[in-house]
């Protein structure tokens, strides 16, 4: 693993102070994959008293300093935090107790899945103790230790762990992802500007089975999503229930932000609009305004602008970090449901499988049983014209 020499420094100046000392997390999870790492964290076995002295002649920043984080501010900024453990999460994000720890097993222990839990020191090698090395080999996301565990000390590990399975191609181990849906109820007690940053780095990345597959994920962290799954459109138009229908033009639609929310909103107020004629077909007149009136309550807290404006922070071109408020979800208007699942339609439009950077060139997809192509009418602004 090739180190930029600022980090290389920090390291060296560690060791030499007699404090071992490695880069940890994402860092040595991308060197392992190939790729090229953006930023690079520390851990070490100096206390941030210690830290801080042997670094005293840099720029330092301290807010994280009783936690055991010193950031030395060189070309980049590392974060320096001495090994600990932790516990006590009452709060679903915030440790309710640190103990500083020698070793970095102790320190790996505590993270949230095993890709993330290895650590690289030029001079020690690679400290792996829970088989992340092999897990990014089988393309395997499992948990450390009990993901039940895990995950109540921080929901949001749940949402980070969707991001993982689709950004590196990973299969959720299966203790792990029953965890993750059983303990998605959570999210609803985190603060919604960290559940809305998470929504943001992980839309750009989906296709529609990767929607299909996190649908209970999802469902926790926006409810309004919750009733469309499985909702029988019973229309000769729509060969999919709504929100397999919408899974696909999520996935039709560029990978930009403000296409990606609008087309995962665009039909969410069709439920509360379903009525149904004589000869039982389904219409949903008015839903438009509907689903742009929830995609509004969503978004209007992100800003006046919403999200049009751009993507959020750490996202080129700088946005809105402000969160939504999740209302409660609307009752289903009734109809049968139907598999959400995208092998339960048999309409013209085919599985496409969206690159990872990029969803597929073209127009949205559309599951009407009569037409072969067509594209999102609108944006949730206004609403989709389907039937």
């Amino acid at each position: 693993m090739t180190l930029p020499p600022y980090v290389r420094y920090c390291l060296d100046t560690l060791e030499q102070a007699g404090f071992p000392a490695y880069v940890v997390g994402g860092c040595v999870r991308d060197a392992c994959l190939g790729l090229e790492p953006q930023d690079f964290d520390v851990c070490t076995a100096a206390l941030p008293e210690q830290t801080e002295a042997l670094f005293s002649p840099h720029r330092l920043i301290l807010a994280g300093k009783k936690h055991g984080t010193v950031a030395v501010v060189l070309e980049g900024i590392v974060e320096i935090t001495t090994f600990r453990s932790e516990g006590g999460y009452d709060d679903h994000r915030h440790p309710g107790w640190v103990r500083f720890q020698p070793d970095v097993e102790s320190d790996l222990a505590r993270r949230d899945f095993t890709v993330n839990a290895m650590a690289f020191s030029p001079t020690r090698g690679l400290a792996d103790p829970f088989g992340g090395g092999a897990d990014l080999k089988s393309k395997t996301l499992r948990a450390v230790g009990d993901p039940e565990t895990r995950f109540r000390e921080d929901a949001l590990r749940i949402l980070r762990g969707v991001r993982f399975a689709v950004k590196y191609g990973l299969t959720v181990e299966e203790n792990t992802l029953r965890a993750m849906e059983r303990q998605a109820f959570s999210l609803n007690d985190l603060a919604r500007e960290r559940v809305f940053e998470e929504l943001c780095k992980l839309l750009p990345l989906v296709n529609a089975e990767d929607l299909l597959r996190f649908a209970p994920i999802l469902a926790a962290a926006i409810p309004e999503l919750k009733p469309t799954m499985g909702f029988d459109q019973r229309t000769p138009h729509h060969v999919y229930d709504v929100f397999t229908h919408i899974a696909h033009v999520v996935e039709g639609v560029g990978p930009d932000l403000p296409s990606r929310w609008a087309a995962l909103l665009h039909d969410v107020g069709k439920p509360a609009a379903f009525t149904m004629d004589e000869n039982g077909r389904g219409h949903f007149k008015g839903h438009a305004p509907i689903s742009a009136a929830m995609a509004g309550d969503i978004h209007r807290p992100a800003g006046a602008g919403g999200i049009s404006g751009g993507a959020p922070h750490d996202q080129a071109g700088a946005g809105q970090k402000s969160p939504p408020p999740l209302a409660q979800p609307v009752r289903r208007g009734g109809g049968g449901a139907a598999a959400a699942s995208a092998g339960g339609g048999h309409g013209r439009q085919g599985r496409r499988r969206t690159h990872r950077h990029g969803a597929v060139p073209g127009s949205a997809p559309s599951d009407r049983g009569n037409s072969g192509g067509g594209q999102l009418s609108e944006s949730a602004g206004s609403g989709s014209k389907r039937p």
